[in-house]
């Protein structure tokens, strides 16, 4: 447009010049050259323009050629972009199929585990009333339970005493059962009933065997007091003497646990070894008289696995300890001296005797060793001594020679109303296997067996 309206300009002045020349000649001025001259000048501006203006036609042309090229990518990526919304969207509509089929599923499973629960109750109901029938035809079947059907029961039926010595102390092991006595006596039985007595002159030098141990895989070990002397054995028949000890006191009790045999005596001494006895160390500790026994809870759950028990003059003691090198001393108002314990059920309980008037309990329990409850049931007519956990069933033997069995320490024991086949006096030692088989002997040289089931 700008072209076309110089163009008519320029070319009205020419027709304007050429009319002048042609009517008025011989008036053309002087200066015509210098006229040509000018128009000359701004015919050269419009060229100059002319090319300018064409090459920002060819920028602008090819400015737009390139945003043609980015639009015609972006219609690609758009293109794409809804390919890929469509997809989504028929991914999206198979979720919400799959979920709904899941939900429908879970619906079932809900109505399936509804079913499962109230099977289970059914179930559970049917258990414990077999639970129950067992139980009483349990009961009724065992050989505690029938004998409790006695008015004048005896727990314990008599084994022969080849010795004729009175008896200390019992243990078993390894389908081994080893009774110690008075004069280094020593018995040896495999079913209970028949016993053979083992000659261990040559071992010990005198005195008698207090206490008797098994170290669980492959070890007994025996203690006699006066003199204090010690001996090893693999099957309760061949012994080998170990180091003895000058305790100033008879030897009591020995024990094994943690690696450690572990003895006490009667000036309440306690000696550990950790190597079969060949070594012996003394152990300080708060005790201030006799020590009785010594028991080790293997699979106890409380901090302290070793109880040592004992005392004199209206002083029981106990000491405790997680690893027989260090004792702590705890309290128990249980008579005037502790005689027995042992650990079962996740309770530690006591035995004890009393010259006191009126009599306190003879029978405590812990869960943890620490802190004592005295039974508050019915208790035997003299001290309770000896005692003995296993399958199930607590043993308490007493001095008069009569028993006392209970599945729940706390609260409810059953007493033997008269003597014992093992009696005589008093019932010094209990053992069982474990599994319902139990071994009780007396200081006057009985020997009684019995099955709790």
């Amino acid at each position: 447009e700008y072209i076309r309206q110089k163009s008519i300009f320029i070319f009205c002045i020419l027709l304007g010049f050429y009319h002048s020349l042609y009517l008025n000649i011989a008036e053309i001025p002087s200066n015509i050259s210098q006229i040509l001259e000018k128009l000359e000048q701004e015919i050269n501006k419009d060229d100059t323009n002319i090319t300018n203006i064409q090459n920002d036609i060819t920028t602008l042309d090819n400015r737009i050629d390139s945003n043609d090229t980015d639009i015609s990518t972006i219609q690609s990526n758009i293109l794409t972009l809804s390919n890929r919304v469509n997809g989504n969207d028929t991914d999206l509509s198979n979720i919400r199929s799959d979920i709904t089929t899941l939900d429908g599923r879970v619906d079932q499973h809900d109505t399936q585990l509804d079913t499962l629960k109230t099977d289970t109750t059914t179930l559970g109901t049917r258990i414990t009333s077999n639970d129950d029938e067992i139980s009483t035809d349990r009961r009724a079947r065992s050989t505690i339970w029938k004998k409790f059907l006695d008015p004048e029961w005896t727990l314990f039926d008599e084994a022969t005493n080849p010795s004729g010595q009175n008896l200390r102390c019992v243990a078993y092991g390894d389908n081994t059962w080893i009774i110690g006595g008075d004069l280094r006596t020593m018995l040896i039985s495999s079913d209970r009933k028949n016993w053979t007595q083992v000659d261990v002159t040559s071992v010990f030098s005198g005195g008698d065997v207090q206490s008797i141990a098994y170290n669980g895989s492959n070890s007994f070990m025996a203690i006699i007091d006066n003199p204090n002397e010690t001996a090893i054995s693999s099957d309760g028949t061949s012994w080998t003497a170990k180091t003895g000890l000058s305790s100033g006191a008879n030897l009591k009790s020995v024990e094994y646990g943690n690696g450690l045999w572990v003895i006490g005596s009667s000036n309440g001494k306690i000696y550990t070894s950790d190597d079969d006895g060949d070594s012996w160390t003394e152990r300080s500790n708060p005790f201030s008289s006799n020590i009785t026994q010594i028991r080790y809870a293997g699979d106890s759950t409380t901090t302290y696995t070793f109880v040592a028990v004992g005392g004199a003059d209206d002083n029981p003691e106990i000491i405790t300890s997680s690893n027989a090198i260090d004792w702590t001393a705890r309290t128990a108002s249980v008579g005037d001296t502790i005689y027995g314990i042992d650990y079962g059920d996740g309770y530690w309980v006591i035995t004890a005797d009393t010259d006191i008037t009126p009599l306190p309990p003879k029978i405590a329990t812990s869960p943890d060793a620490i802190t004592w409850t005295n039974n508050t049931v019915e208790t035997l007519d003299d001290y309770c001594t000896a005692i003995k956990y296993g399958n199930k069933f607590w043993v308490v033997g007493s001095r008069d020679s009569r028993y006392a069995v209970s599945e729940t320490p706390t609260t409810t024991w059953t007493f033997q109303p008269s003597f014992d086949v093992v009696g005589g006096h008093e019932i010094v030692g209990i053992a069982t296997d474990n599994l319902g088989r139990f071994v009780g002997v007396s200081n006057t040289g009985k020997i009684g067996y019995t099955d709790l089931y």
